[in-house]
Order: structure tokens, then sequence, then C-alpha cells
């Protein structure tokens, strides 16, 4: 009897072993729930990116399928961000059911820096899937950069961005907001990030840069 008992105490743990086994468990769990939830918040970043991509890239093959233009329209009201889809230019065209809305109260918004400030813009593809703006400008300067950030964490978790090129390509990629560079990428509070263009930090210096339709 005394054998067995002795046998069964060599292999079993004691009460001390396995609070330290719960305490590194906890700690390890407190550690990790931070990246867990940066993790969490840059997928819904991302997947609103791909949804952005998506409205653009259906306006482009839209034009290029009906032979006739294809308008985004990109506008602030208040607290909603909107991008519309429609046939025909700006102002007479016919709104085809395509559109993104974004509440102030969203975890994830767009923005953009249309001449300093967010201000309302429009962008019309044509019938080769070029773009230009809502007047049929095909000499006009390429669109403004469209970022996906998380309003409550703009500074701590990298937000996505949204390039589309003049010849229709869609450009999506990532900010480099990394502490180390301060001053270069800087969040305004209008809702979109300032990028210092410099020899050390050229803005296209952006990691997870990928095209998404090619040109």
């Amino acid at each position: 009897m005394s054998r067995k008992s002795n046998c069964r105490s060599e292999y079993g743990f004691s009460l001390v072993e396995l609070l330290v086994v719960i305490a590194l468990i906890g700690i390890l769990t407190t550690l990790s729930i931070p990246s867990l939830r940066t993790f969490y918040y840059g997928y819904q970043i991302k997947e609103t990116a791909q949804r952005l991509s998506m409205i653009v890239q259906k306006a482009r093959l839209r034009a290029i399928n009906t032979r006739s233009p294809v308008t985004l329209a990109f506008s602030k009201t208040g607290d909603t961000i909107s991008v519309v889809m429609q046939e025909g230019v700006l102002g007479s065209g016919v709104f085809n059911g395509e559109q993104l809305t974004f509440d102030g109260r969203a975890r994830v918004l767009i923005g953009w820096n249309s001449g300093g400030a967010m201000t309302n813009f429009a962008i019309s593809f044509q019938p080769d899937g070029a773009v230009t703006n809502d007047s049929g400008n095909a000499a006009w300067n390429n669109p403004p950069r469209i970022d996906i950030y998380d309003q409550f964490h703009a500074t701590i978790v990298s937000p996505a961005y949204l390039r589309i090129s003049l010849r229709g390509s869609t450009i999506l990629g990532n900010l480099n907001i990394n502490p180390d560079l301060a001053g270069h990428t800087t969040f305004n509070s209008t809702g979109y990030y300032v990028v210092s263009n410099t020899v050390s930090h050229l803005e296209e210096l952006r990691r997870g840069v990928r095209i998404a339709t090619t040109e």
C-alpha cells in the first residue's frame, strides 16, 4: 500500500505547481490580448479596404462593358461618409444601387485629402477604363489617396490606403505609422493622414503594397 501511495505522489502535481501554471497562463493571456485586438482591428480595416476596392473595380468594369461613363462620388455630409456609383456623369447620372456608407460612429472610416481638406469629389471611369474628373477633364491631377483607418486607434493600428491611377488601376497598401518615423505620417483630425515626402521617407515606401487591378 505504501509503494502505491509513493508512486502516485511522484507523478502528481503539488498545489504550488498548479498555482504557478495558472499564474503563467494568466500573464500570457494578459500580454496577448492587446495583440489580438490589434489583429482584429487590422482585419476590419483590411475588409473595408477590400469592399472599397471592389466598388471601384465594379465602376471601371461597368464603364468598359457599357461603353459609357460611370461616376464614383465621394462625399461627407455631417458624420456620414458615402461612396456612390452612378451611370453617367455626376449630376445627370442615374444611381444604380451600388454604394458604401460609413456612419460617423463606426469603428472603421475612410478619409481623403483633397486640396488641404476633406472636400467632396467625384471621378468618372471612361469607356476605355481611364479616369477623369466629373467634368471629363483628362488632364485632371491624380485622385486623392483614400485612407481607411480605425478612428478609435488612428495612431496605433496601421491604416490601409487605396489609390486610383488616371489609367484606372487600383492599388492597395498600408501606411507606415511606426513611432520611430514620428512626424513623417501624422493623422489629421479632419479624417485623413498627412504623409511627409522626403528622401528618407518616400510616400510610396509603404509595407503591404499590391496592385488590386492592372492597368
